[in-house]
């Protein structure tokens, strides 16, 4: 018996050592090739913890087994000496209550915590696992080859993963707050550079770049598009003030406040028009990502909206050329020659006729009206043309004018400038944006001059006849009706639910 626990006892050493040297170089020794302290402690732990575990079992084997005890083990081709004292022989008490001796309680009492299963006496002995996911933010002045090694990963590393985005990503425009999601593995040891093992960047709400690192150190680069769904929606609301502010506090997107405004462009004019306690309706499409991001802007399907207590109701409707347009219930085409105010938002300031010149301080014609809005205010062509000017003329300052037939001329004065593809020849659509208010020039403050030339001569805007729009008939006005019936309905069921899915759209 004695030799049987003994020879367990030296299996159970062995196991120790065996299992400490398996271990790859890599844990013993950093890159600069110095020794890792800590796993030379958690090497001297194990074996204690083997050397307790054999003593333990000789003790186990009773006073026969008092010889001494020399355990002996290889590591790496060096002997490794154990030898354990022989108990002290005594005659204390014998029986149940008897205690133990002094060196079997030592070793039982120090090998008590070591009895769990093999796998669970090295566990200190096993590679870090990689860290968790951590969100890296790009500070101000910096850069993403700054943040990923300030996060841990070499210049070399952090270099290669610049290089992958670049592909994808126009560096340039990654400004201060974008974040990086990164996932790095750090069991190389508090030394040694962590290694890139994922980075995810948002690039906007649809594409995210992800950089994924290699096993022989290079980067690969992917782009991830999130799905994008196509939602209708229906909102409505009393104006208290003004439309573009009531429909942007029921929560409708800016760009489909404009298609609104342009809509009814051709029959309100929304400064004189527009009453406290009229109301608007609208539904609309809109892009949005399954995290409930809204990507873009649809169209607007149908608008209704209550002036003086009359209702003026617009669907939009594809004709068989192509071009969709917006119709009244009956078919009548919305478009009626020029609009009647060409800017959102504005108040009149100055009509057209004799006055006082606010700077020349003397009585003089004004040929034209003047709508006061804020800087930055879009303008909009007021009829279909051509672009004959748009540059900077006398005392107008940034100046544009569109001819619309062989009679009809609108000009558009004092402009903080102009909109991108709107120059000389350049062909235009009613409601096309062609400037943004300003006060260059002659001006007092930002305001849009706006002019009606008729066969050469300035006219009063508002006087100017309005004729008929298009109106649909035969095959397309029964294809009209029956898709306003739709929209109806689909507006009264949409006003209690809030949208409904379309189909998916990349």
């Amino acid at each position: 018996m004695p030799m049987c626990r003994l020879r367990e006892a030296v299996g159970i050493l062995q196991e120790a050592v065996a299992t400490r040297c398996a271990l790859r170089s890599r844990h013993w020794r950093a890159p600069s090739g110095a020794l890792r302290l800590r796993y030379l402690a958690t090497l001297a732990l194990t074996l204690g913890a083997g050397v307790l575990t054999a003593a333990q079992t000789l003790v186990a084997a009773g006073p026969a087994a008092h010889a001494p005890a020399l355990l002996q083990a290889k590591v790496e081709g060096t002997p490794l000496a154990v030898a354990l004292p022989r108990p002290t022989q005594t005659h204390a008490p014998s029986g149940p209550g008897a205690a133990l001796k002094p060196a079997e309680a030592l070793l039982r009492s120090a090998a008590a915590p070591t009895e769990m299963k093999s796998a669970g006496r090295f566990a200190l002995l096993a590679p870090p696992e990689p860290t968790a996911p951590q969100v890296v933010t790009i500070a101000q002045g910096g850069t993403l080859s700054g943040a990923l090694t300030g996060a841990g990963l070499s210049a070399a590393q952090a270099y290669k993963a610049v290089e992958a985005a670049r592909a994808h990503i126009n560096l340039r425009r990654i400004r201060p707050g974008q974040t990086i999601a990164l996932e790095l593995d750090r069991s190389g040891g508090p030394d040694a550079p962590a290694r890139l093992v994922q980075a995810s960047i948002a690039v906007d709400p649809v594409k995210t770049v992800v950089l994924r690192g290699q096993e022989d150190g290079a980067v690969a680069a992917q782009v991830e598009t999130a799905k994008v769904t196509e939602v209708r929606r229906a909102e409505g609301g009393v104006i208290n003030g003004s439309l573009y502010g009531a429909a942007q506090a029921a929560g409708v997107p800016i760009p489909v406040i404009g298609q609104l405004i342009h809509v009814y462009s051709w029959d309100v004019d929304f400064q004189r028009d527009i009453q406290p306690g009229d109301r608007f309706e609208v539904l609309y499409t809109v892009r949005r990502t399954e995290g409930g991001a809204v990507v873009g802007a649809g169209e607007v399907l149908y608008a209704g909206l209550e002036v003086g207590g009359q209702v003026i109701r617009m669907y939009r409707f594809v004709g068989e050329d192509g071009v969709a347009r917006y119709y009244g219930p009956d078919g009548q085409g919305a478009k009626r020659g020029l609009m009647r105010t060409p800017v959102d938002g504005a108040r009149i300031s100055s009509g057209f006729g004799m006055r006082k010149h606010p700077i020349l301080g003397y009585s003089k014609m004004h040929k034209g009206m003047d709508f006061a809005a804020p800087t930055g205010t879009p303008v909009y062509a007021a009829g279909d043309g051509v672009v004959e000017r748009a540059n900077r003329f006398s005392t107008y300052g940034n100046y544009i004018r569109i001819r619309h037939n062989a009679s009809t001329k609108t000009v558009y004065a004092h402009l903080k400038g102009f909109a991108k593809g709107v120059k000389a020849r350049a062909r235009v659509e009613q409601g096309q944006v062609i400037g943004y208010v300003g006060s260059t020039g002659r001006s007092t403050g930002p305001h849009l001059h706006y002019e009606v030339i008729i066969n050469g001569t300035q006219v009063n805007p508002a006087k100017v006849r309005r004729t008929g729009g298009e109106r649909l008939a035969g095959a397309d006005l029964r294809r009209f009706k029956d898709g306003v019936a739709a929209l109806d309905k689909e507006f009264a069921a949409l006003s209690q639910e809030g949208e409904t899915r379309l189909a998916a759209a990349q």
